[in-house]
């Protein structure tokens, strides 16, 4: 179990992204695919899986999307306007046509304030590092 849950470097805590939605799910994909290929009974796999996900759960659709949602650099871009989203009035984690084009709107705003405004520029840098 420890293969799969690793453990940080400083008091033996758990890798902090373990707490990621994202790498949780390929991880935990990741070794149930293993355990297929080496042959492993599903019934042994099953009783593994369990035990691990009783503690990491595989994340939830939404909480993948909300991972997504919040990559700073698209934060930034939407600001505010993330509350338009679909998501946010549905409750279904998936983007609608309308939601890309509003991202996609927002982040050709975001790089012209970037390219013409010194203080975007700063802020963006501050991001990044």
């Amino acid at each position: 179990m420890h293969a799969v849950v690793p453990n940080g470097r400083k008091g033996g805590t758990r890798d902090a992204l373990f707490g990621s939605a994202q790498y949780r799910q390929a991880t935990l994909d990741a070794t149930r695919k293993l355990f297929q290929q080496a042959g492993v009974p599903d019934d042994q796999a099953d009783r593994f899986m369990n035990t691990i996900a009783k503690e990491f759960p595989w994340p939830t659709p939404a909480e993948i999307f909300e991972e997504r949602m919040a990559n700073p650099m698209l934060t930034a871009a939407l600001g505010e306007r993330v509350r338009e989203l679909s998501y946010y009035r549905t409750g279904v984690p998936e983007l609608t046509e309308e939601d890309q084009a509003l991202i996609q709107e927002r982040l050709q705003r975001f790089v012209l304030e970037v390219k013409n405004d010194p203080e975007a520029r700063r802020k963006l840098l501050k991001l990044i590092f």
